[in-house]
């Protein structure tokens, strides 16, 4: 039997790139069943796997995409940056 749908009202900002994954492999299994996939939106920011900063993300993109999630309905956002356990800057950036 499949668990209950339910879409929370909730915004994710991950890197460009991760929308559909959310950083695994294949499509991730919370959208359209807890976030609704056309409820993440990428933003162009990188951070390598040493924790080096190698794109910070820029401010009016960041600033668009919340816009356009809380235009589609979103609550809350949240900004799951990938690498950010390594070196959270860009998700500091992010506030």
């Amino acid at each position: 039997m499949d668990a209950p749908v339910l879409l929370l009202r909730i915004g994710l900002i991950v890197t460009a790139g991760a929308e559909r994954n959310l950083y695994g492999l294949g499509d991730a299994s919370i959208l359209d069943r807890y976030v609704a996939a056309n409820m993440v939106a990428g933003v162009a920011e990188k951070v390598g796997d040493d924790g080096k900063v190698e794109r910070e993300v820029e401010s009016q993109e960041l600033l668009a995409a919340v816009r356009r999630l809380v235009q589609s309905g979103a609550r809350m956002v949240a900004v799951i940056f990938a690498n950010a356990w390594r070196n959270s800057a860009n998700e500091r950036l992010a506030r």
